[in-house]
């Protein structure tokens, strides 16, 4: 038998003033017994994003684009990308 998990993970793409581009990605601190938890921390983080460039929402230089129920959602900061989504585990118990 099978127990599901949804973790919430991420990979963030940025570019320096060096134009040198660093990449991280991996799971966040986050397990969810239900997937609409996960998302609403997705909505959380992405949300926290936007927050934080606000003054570039309406200059265009901040968006979020996001799949129809929000499982999976990136915010562009300018050339930095910042995506999160989430994923089933399944766990025999």
């Amino acid at each position: 038998m099978f127990k599901n998990f949804y973790v919430v993970c991420y990979k963030e793409i940025s570019i320096n003033s060096d134009n040198i581009m660093t990449n991280e990605s991996g799971v966040c601190d986050y397990g969810y017994l239900n997937e609409e938890d996960a998302i609403k921390k997705v909505y959380e983080l992405t949300d926290e994003k936007m927050n934080d460039n606000l003054d570039l929402v309406d200059e265009g230089g901040c968006y979020r684009d996001s799949s129809d129920n929000g499982d999976w959602q990136m915010v562009t900061v300018n050339n930095d990308t910042y995506e999160y989504w989430v994923s089933k585990i399944g766990v025999e118990v």
